[in-house]
């Protein structure tokens, strides 16, 4: 088994896990940071605080990949 593809299950078990897939964001556009979204939020800003978050939650899933951590 390739390092990375086993996870401690719910019995305590090690159990053989698939690789993650990216996420996906269909609108927005990731920026360094999120921003507040004020007392009167705008579609934009919410869609861009989105697609921020999944860039950095596949920036991390990929650091994880390359380390072995989990399955590519």
């Amino acid at each position: 088994m390739a390092k990375g593809q086993q996870s401690l299950g719910s019995d305590l078990a090690w159990a053989t896990r698939s690789a993650l897939t990216d996420l996906t964001s269909a609108v927005g556009t990731p920026a360094g940071g999120t921003v507040d979204v004020t007392g009167t939020p705008t579609q934009t800003t919410i869609n861009n605080n989105f697609a921020t978050l999944v860039s950095r939650i596949n920036a991390l899933t990929a650091a994880l990949r390359d380390a072995g951590v989990i399955a590519s």
